[in-house]
């Protein structure tokens, strides 16, 4: 007995050694890989292997730092953080709170909220920074739920599992580390592993917005131009446009009009909204004009409904109209709302070279609102209407690069659609782009 005993225990051993070889195998053919990829310039390969020898199963901190400090040198912000807080916390080097401060202050001048928020902790502690502070930093950059949820999330090395990440996510982010919360609330606007919900998404980036996380920041301002938007203080927010529209600020004008137009806020009153509206027409903003000229049609002599006279319109060959009257049953204004008609109409207006009609058409099926979600079908038509010159098609092409919907995800080509957008005017396409190239794509 003794002996099957002896024979069983030097058996486990040696699969416990035979797995851990694998194991080492494998993290040394991926670490192989991730140092060409850095060789050849690749700064998030960089961060990475670095990660890997900071946190892995071989750990060399002594390496980790190195491959940081070359990341950071490449504007890579998160490396320069990772540095700041092993200078911090004496990991792998003498503790230096100097050098900790430079990192988090290079960090900072490229745009990092954390790192600016880092810096100020440590300029304000001087020589003895805050525990509090020192905590944030830790479940910032190496919260070890995080990283499970991204495991699960990305199915690396475990089998993928959304459920699963999003549980690791929500505890990480229930710790205070707003990335983790910024994943949570992708998961929750895709629908992936929990069920998809804009406002559960808004309120957890917002959450991550308000702790400095700009990136998070930018997602819920991204989430409310896409027709997804947080609980609003319209009120508040009158009263904000009017002393930009005051000021000559053209988009707080259209803004201060829809208030106007659809009474929230503010009293309804269509005689201001339509002035509104008239004077950033004639500052060459085309929605304002669009506006204008439904508000105008409506207040005609022969007192119409909006809708009739667009409906005539339309049916009479006027293809503008269609596109109008196809907003109108879209967000349901002097019509019952219907998702259906409005994607005909812009369906009919699109076939008719309408590129505005295009993109609406083409939101329509990003949303699945009045047709089937349809992801190819909305890249279709955001790459008709982006090829000729609509910008915020190229922003939404973009989006489908960078999130992989419809399209095999690369950021690359993404950056490169908010640049298009970017320099075209397009603010979104701009924060975008800075959002991509501050993480290294």
């Amino acid at each position: 007995m003794k002996k099957i005993i002896i024979l069983c225990l030097v058996l486990v051993s040696f699969s416990f050694i035979a797995c851990q070889n694998v194991a080492l195998q494998k993290v040394h053919k991926d670490n192989v890989a991730l140092q060409k990829a850095c060789n050849k310039g690749n700064m998030k390969s960089c961060v990475a292997l670095g990660d890997s020898y900071n946190i892995g199963v071989k750990k060399d901190r002594f390496k980790a730092i190195k491959l940081y400090k070359k990341a950071c040198d490449g504007r890579l912000t998160n490396a320069c953080n990772y540095l700041g807080f092993l200078y911090e916390s004496g990991k792998g080097v003498g503790i230096d709170k100097n050098k900790a401060k430079e990192f988090y202050g290079k960090a900072c001048d490229k745009g990092d909220r954390d790192g600016c928020k880092y810096y100020k902790g440590l300029n304000k502690a001087s020589s003895s920074f805050s525990s509090a502070n020192r905590i944030m930093i830790v479940t910032t950059i190496t919260n070890s739920d995080e990283l499970k949820g991204l495991q699960y999330e990305r199915g690396k090395d475990v089998k993928q599992d959304y459920l699963k990440a999003s549980k690791y996510f929500q505890k990480a982010c229930n710790q205070g580390d707003t990335d983790a919360c910024i994943s949570l609330g992708n998961l929750y606007s895709d629908g992936k592993g929990v069920k998809q919900s804009y406002s559960k998404a808004n309120k957890i980036w917002k959450k991550a917005c308000d702790g400095g996380n700009m990136h998070a920041c930018d997602n819920l301002e991204n989430s409310n131009s896409s027709g997804h938007p947080a609980e609003t203080n319209y009120f508040k927010e009158s009263k904000i446009w009017k002393k930009d529209c005051d000021n000559n600020i053209v988009k707080a004008c259209y803004k201060l009009g829809i208030l106007y137009d659809e009474g929230r806020g503010v009293r309804q009153n269509i005689t201001k909204a339509k002035e509104l509206y008239g004077k950033v027409c004639d500052k060459g903003y085309e929605l304002g004009c669009k506006h204008y000229k439904i508000l105008n049609e409506a207040s005609s002599s022969f007192k119409k409904s909006r809708s009739n006279i667009l409906k005539k319109a339309c049916d009479g060959g006027n293809i503008k109209s269609c596109t109008s009257l196809g907003i109108l049953y879209e967000l349901g204004k002097g019509v019952k709302q219907n998702y259906y008609k409005a994607s005909m109409l812009f369906k009919k207006a699109c076939n008719r070279n309408d590129m505005g009609a295009c993109f609406l058409l083409g939101s329509s099926y990003w949303d699945g609102k009045g047709v089937r979600r349809d992801y190819f079908k909305a890249n279709q038509l955001f790459k008709k209407t982006c090829d000729k010159s609509n910008m915020s098609a190229c922003a939404a092409l973009g989006v489908s690069y960078e999130f992989g919907h419809g399209f095999k995800q690369n950021k690359t080509k993404a950056k490169e659609l908010y640049k298009k957008a970017c320099d075209n005017g397009l603010k979104l396409g701009c924060k975008n782009y800075l959002r991509l190239n501050n993480a290294g794509y």
